[in-house]
């Protein structure tokens, strides 16, 4: 019904079936139709069974972040996402260009690109002449590519429609670099952002779109492009990790044997955890050829099961490639470049062999004891 609302406090399915968190009648609208996410750059919409989707009057192929006032559009119905005020108290959000020589400030909206009539003109580089638009929301900034040729970077990531931005993040447009500032009291000052991935663009360098369903799993092209070659099982000999790593574990657990996670213990409770690049990870492996939700594992009482998910650069076991499987206590799991190490629970072990004495000393006391009261009967 017109004007009715339906708060985003999770994420939600949206289609004709009953089954559906948002339950939208019609003939063009599939039993299911699309899913929204909440993500913590803001809502990312994704189609289900190939259904007819679009946001603002474009076509959603797979998934595509969304901004507030996006149309979402589903046959002859439509969505408005809105948002409320958090009680975000920052203002005067202002782009300060790498280096600090210049800064433009933010007003409602914010047109980026070649063109002389944008608001931000950038001559430089690969710049498509519309190429990204920021607004200001609820005191809150989120930014849109605009189909751009080379993509809208924000802290390296290349975004897939739009995001939410935070003070201090780095936005980069091709080879033009900015940080995005915001005055209020309870900000820290912000440190000029160096740029990780920014020094690796440069102008003349057409970037491939290797971008994925979900724009955490993708890095600039520069870096997700690059074949990543298979480590021996040898390379890293068992003396490298230090003897106390495993000595005293009392779950199962994953161990780094490579940078960044080198001799880190993760230890592996009964449930599910998400592998990956990604903040919300439960492994968190940052390094740029693990993918934003590279795996997952499921930990039973019968034994651990990993599952490679939408991972760029693959999932192998013991050197070879796999998508679920049973892993066994010293079996060597590498994650794009990262590589780890899966130990069973020892103190089981230890349990075990002290049931095994306790068993063995029970059995020699009894004999030992019967001996003794058959002597003193006969």
């Amino acid at each position: 019904m017109e004007d009715d609302s339906f708060e985003l406090d999770s994420h939600i399915t949206i289609g004709r079936h009953l089954d559906n968190d948002l339950v939208v009648a019609g003939e063009d609208v599939l039993d299911f139709h699309a899913r929204i996410e909440l993500k913590e750059r803001g809502p990312w919409l994704a189609r289900l069974n190939d259904a007819p989707l679009h946001v603002n009057k474009d076509s959603v192929e797979n998934g595509i972040g969304l901004v507030p006032e996006d149309e979402i559009i589903l046959g002859q119905h439509t969505l408005t996402l809105k948002v409320s005020n958090a009680g975000a108290t920052i203002k005067n959000w202002k782009l300060v260009s790498r280096g600090g020589s210049s800064s433009i400030r933010l007003s409602e909206h914010v047109l980026v690109g070649r063109s002389a009539d944008c608001d931000l003109c950038i001559s430089e580089g690969f710049v498509s002449r519309r190429h990204a638009q920021l607004s200001i929301h609820s005191n809150l900034v989120w930014i849109r590519d605009l189909d751009s040729s080379n993509g809208t970077f924000v802290n390296g990531k290349k975004i897939i429609g739009a995001v939410l931005v935070l003070h201090g993040d780095e936005i980069a447009f091709d080879t033009s670099s900015f940080q995005l500032v915001g005055e209020a009291e309870h900000l820290t000052p912000v440190i000029e952002y160096k740029g990780q991935y920014a020094d690796s663009m440069s102008a003349g360098t057409e970037h491939t779109d290797t971008s994925l369903d979900d724009p955490s799993d993708t890095v600039l092209a520069a870096l997700s492009t690059v074949e990543v070659a298979p480590v021996a099982l040898d390379d890293l000999a068992s003396g490298s990790l230090e003897k106390n790593t495993w000595s005293n574990l009392e779950s199962s657990a994953l161990i780094g044997l490579s940078e960044p996670v080198l001799n880190e213990v993760f230890p592996l409770l009964l449930g599910r955890h998400l592998i990956g690049r990604d903040l919300d990870s439960d492994i968190q492996l940052y390094e740029n050829s693990v993918s934003g939700k590279h795996a997952e594992l499921d930990v039973r009482i019968e034994g651990v099961y990993l599952t490679n998910l939408i991972a760029t650069n693959g999932t192998q076991v013991n050197s070879q490639q796999v998508q679920t499987q049973r892993l066994q206590d010293r079996d060597i799991v590498d994650l794009g470049r990262v590589r780890l190490v899966f130990r069973e629970n020892l103190s089981k072990d230890k349990s075990a062999g002290t049931d095994v004495l306790r068993s063995l000393s029970f059995i020699v006391g009894s004999i030992i004891l019967l001996g003794g009261l058959f002597w003193y009967l006969y």
